[in-house]
């Protein structure tokens, strides 16, 4: 997200991303198709006016990020919690979101919804949490009726935060394309 102020070096992305280089030019490659950021000389990357905007738009729905310790939910030493505002009518059972933590080297994810004050997993019938684990994620996010808390785990704080991230980024990308959808786009 910093890219919004002035370039940022493949370099810079790696070692804050914790990626090596080859992943970070596939991202750039694709966001640079979807228009979302552009090569600035041998500056690096910024992000362009659509990218600026959805940028925003990510601001907006992403409350907050922070590492927490949920021994109810993470089954490693590292656990990055996000707080998503009111999509938690978007999550299913929240295995995709557990998948998509996979994928960028997490070891897992846990979608919780804080509905009508509690927060639950849906993939277990709504279970409620254990009291330390509600305790600590209630203490880390204000949370409102409709939220959701994504917690990626991870060998490392690196892993667990990726992880966290890529879940939570693909219910954004769900409500742009269902917003797109509502307006013709």
């Amino acid at each position: 997200m910093g890219m919004e102020l002035q370039p940022v070096s493949r370099s810079l992305l790696m070692k804050s991303l914790s990626l090596k280089e080859g992943p970070i030019k596939t991202l750039l490659k694709r966001l640079e198709q979807k228009g979302l950021v552009k090569r600035i000389g041998n500056k690096g990357h910024a992000l362009s006016v659509e990218g600026r905007a959805w940028n925003q738009r990510l601001r907006e729905r992403i409350v907050e990020n922070k590492e927490v310790h949920a021994p109810g939910v993470s089954l490693n030493e590292f656990a990055y919690g996000i707080q998503l505002r009111g999509l938690a009518d978007l999550v299913a059972s929240g295995i995709e979101q557990r998948d998509l933590a996979l994928l960028v080297g997490a070891t897992g994810a846990t979608t919780l919804t804080f509905q009508g004050g509690t927060l639950k997993v849906p993939s277990v019938s709504g279970r409620a949490l254990d009291k330390e684990t509600l305790k600590e994620l209630n203490s880390k996010f204000r949370l409102e009726d409709g939220d959701i808390v994504i917690v990626g785990m991870g060998r490392t704080p690196s892993d667990a935060l990726r992880g966290a991230f890529n879940a939570a980024l693909s219910l954004l990308v769900r409500l742009e394309k269902s917003a797109g959808s509502k307006t013709g786009e």
